[in-house]
C-alpha cells in the first residue's frame, strides 16, 4: 500500500514536470516567425576604422538572395542563410552610416551603425 502511494506521487510529480515543460516550450516555438533577421552593425573609429556587421537568421526557414548594401557601391550578395545561422561581414565603404539588408522573402531591414560601449579601466593607473 505504501509503495503504491510513493509510485503515485512519483508519477504525479513527473507528469507535472512534463506538463510545465511543454507549457513553456510549445508557445515559444509557435511564436517564431518563418522569416526574420537580426542585424548588428558596429564601427570602431580609433586610429584605424574597423567595422563588422552580424546578420543572423532568427526565423524558422531559410532566407535566400540576401543583398547587403553599405552604400558607396559596396554591395554583397549571399545565396542563402540557414535558420539559426550567422554571417559576419566587414564592409569596404569608407563612410558607414547605415546598412540595408533585403531578401527574396520580402524582408527589408535598415540598421544604423553603432559604436561599441566604451570599457572603463580599473586598477592602478
Amino acid at each position: 500500500m505504501k509503495q503504491t502511494k510513493i509510485k503515485l506521487i512519483v508519477v504525479s510529480v513527473c507528469s507535472a514536470i512534463v506538463a510545465i515543460t511543454l507549457a513553456i516550450i510549445i508557445p515559444t516555438i509557435a511564436i517564431i516567425p518563418d522569416y526574420r533577421i537580426e542585424v548588428d552593425a558596429i564601427k570602431v573609429q580609433d586610429v584605424v576604422q574597423i567595422s563588422n556587421v552580424r546578420i543572423t537568421n532568427t526565423g524558422k526557414l531559410v532566407l535566400t538572395d540576401l543583398r547587403v548594401d553599405f552604400g558607396e557601391g559596396d554591395i554583397q550578395v549571399f545565396n542563402k542563410l540557414e535558420a539559426g545561422k550567422t554571417i559576419w561581414i566587414s564592409p569596404k565603404a569608407s563612410i558607414l552610416t547605415t546598412v540595408t539588408v533585403t531578401t527574396s522573402e520580402g524582408i527589408t531591414l535598415v540598421k544604423d551603425f553603432r559604436e561599441p560601449v566604451g570599457m572603463v579601466a580599473f586598477g592602478p593607473g
